[in-house]
């Protein structure tokens, strides 16, 4: 399983999330504290727009730059701006600028306090690169509508306006980019909603842009890729592999740094070696480098030291890459010299795979929370949807679901209008109890990093709420255990989806045996065969595990 710690900025405030069993080292938990303030308001701030009819503007066909190929540079960015009418302004953060072809340049996440993961188009011409306006930054399907990246124009209450027109940025002949907006009147670069063009609340005045050293590996022209899938035994993903004769290219292993990052891994015959210190991308404000760590015998993690290399097996007939006997741990760390982990692989595959079927792994990880109560009006309710079957095989994502069970009862969502709130509680979900596993809208539905998911729940008094996933692939349904948290005392349980479907079916007989073959009455914790009859005569049979 990789351990996940997720850094996030918002304005000048650093904040992130520590996710249950993920060891919290004192830094975690300084940073985990700040984070009901800080959690995505961006997304919150979408969910609660309403835009006036007679102001729809005529933007919702632009599209969203998700990817951008070229030759990634690395800069120190300082900014000066505002967010929701309060002025900002910090220095160091760090940002990236794709440099394709015919003089097109990406700016990854140029709006960076907002944290879409998307590239902003521009043209270098001379001494400057043009960015047309606007442009959008990302798009909410369940909205029908999105924020766009535009000129505007901000009063001296600091409240701002879209008008029309471009950015420039001036290309120093020391590497440094200026943005270089109309000397007019109070111009910045900013969000708007793209139905009514409002103000979003996030504009910057002022950007300087100082290259850095650091250089990430890319795969070179001409190098054949293929798709392996990664796995970490709880998550995975597809991954572009490639091989010369001396290297192993991984690009796209983790993804909360851009899917361009590569890893780079010397080739010693079926072994390759991942260096430590090796730069592999920017993740917000973050440099992070390859890291060696072992586990410690309190569960947490230590760096290793500079002598200590990730070894990585390739069976290259099987195509399938794992770490090899005895090798530490591969970990993305946001620090050189200290502990400060963006992820940690507990295990490591890479395989190429032709079948995605498969029955789900169990979730866990479950946790509910008050902690967001009186800022959001609901309860938290986070855990794990592992993507990947008891095989050890990546599901396919788009037919992964999962269902939340209240007090024993399967939950149905429905959306409604709530008063109190001032607005629709599980918005763009519709109703039903089957949640898709890629389903999220930034509010009462949250894709934390990987497997990991937060539903709200506006329901007080409860006494156990357990989850299950779904897997329906190609006209096949399959279904995990359903694992259910008593939220009093913490423990969790384990019931078989066998054992579910027996009992709500009519006139079942059910009967267990152990290994052995003895009948027992109450079967305790322990391995059994489950028999049950139904009222049709037909027989089903399954080993389960009751925990």
């Amino acid at each position: 399983m990789t351990k996940r710690f997720t850094i996030f900025t918002l304005g000048a405030l650093l904040a992130g999330a520590a996710f249950a069993g993920v060891p919290t080292s004192s830094v975690q938990k300084s940073m985990k504290s700040h984070k009901m303030e800080t959690r995505q308001k961006f997304e919150k701030r979408i969910s609660q727009h309403v835009a006036s009819p007679s102001t729809r503007a005529s933007y919702d066909d632009l599209e969203v730059i998700f990817d951008a190929e070229g030759a990634p540079v690395y800069y120190n960015l300082d900014v000066t701006g505002g967010m929701y009418g309060d002025p900002f302004e910090y220095e160091g953060s760090v940002a990236t600028i794709i440099y394709g072809e015919d003089n097109e340049v990406y700016f990854y996440d140029l709006m960076a306090d907002a944290g879409f993961g998307t590239f902003t188009k521009g043209v270098k011409s001379e001494d400057k690169i043009i960015v047309e306006l606007p442009q959008m930054a990302y798009y909410y399907d369940g909205y029908g509508y999105g924020y766009m990246i535009a000129l505007l124009e901000v009063n001296a209450n600091g409240e701002a306006t879209m008008v029309e027109g471009n950015a420039e940025f001036l290309v120093y002949d020391d590497g440094d980019i200026v943005m270089d907006l109309p000397q007019d009147g109070d111009y910045a670069l900013g969000l708007v909603f793209s139905d009514d063009l409002s103000d979003a609340g996030l504009y910057y005045t002022s950007m300087v842009y100082s290259p850095l050293d650091e250089e990430v590996a890319v795969i070179p022209e001409g190098v054949e890729t293929e798709i392996y899938y990664f796995n970490d035994g709880v998550y995975g993903h597809p991954v572009q592999v490639a091989f010369d004769d001396e290297y192993l290219y991984i690009q796209g292993l983790e993804e909360l740094l851009p899917s361009f990052s590569v890893i780079l891994a010397e080739l010693n015959g079926n072994q390759a070696i991942i260096p430590q210190n090796e730069f592999v991308g920017v993740y917000y404000t973050y440099l992070n480098y390859t890291k060696a760590v072992e586990l410690t015998s309190k569960g947490g993690y230590k760096l290793l030291g500079e002598d200590a290399v990730v070894t990585l097996d390739i069976d290259f007939t099987n195509k399938v890459i794992t770490y090899a006997e005895g090798s530490p741990l591969l970990c993305i760390n946001a620090d050189m010299d200290e502990l400060f982990e963006l992820a940690i692989y507990d295990e490591f595959i890479l395989k190429v795979q032709d079948s995605f079927a498969g029955v789900p792994k169990n979730p866990s990880n479950l946790e509910y929370l008050d902690d967001y109560l009186d800022f959001y009006g609901y309860y938290s309710f986070m855990f794990t949807i592992p993507n990947v079957s008891t095989d050890g095989d990546v599901l396919s994502n788009q037919d992964l679901y999962y269902r939340i069970f209240i007090d024993g009862d399967l939950y149905e969502f429905v959306e409604e209008y709530d008063d109190d709130l001032g607005y629709n509680i599980y918005d763009g979900f519709g109703e039903g109890d089957e949640v898709p596993f890629v389903f999220n809208n930034g509010n009462d539905f949250y894709l934390w990093s990987g497997a990991q998911r937060e539903v709200g729940i506006y329901i007080d008094g409860i006494s156990t709420i357990g989850i299950q996933s779904v897997y329906k692939y190609n006209g096949t349904v399959t279904e995990s255990d359903i694992v259910t948290l008593n939220v009093e005392t913490g423990e969790e349980t384990v019931t078989p989806a066998a054992v579910d479907q027996l009992f709500n079916s009519e006139n079942i007989n059910v009967k267990y045996y152990d290994l052995s073959g003895r009948q027992i009455s109450h079967p305790e914790k322990g391995i059994y065969i489950m028999r049950g009859i139904n009222s049709k005569g037909e027989v089903s049979a399954k080993k389960v595990i009751i925990r």
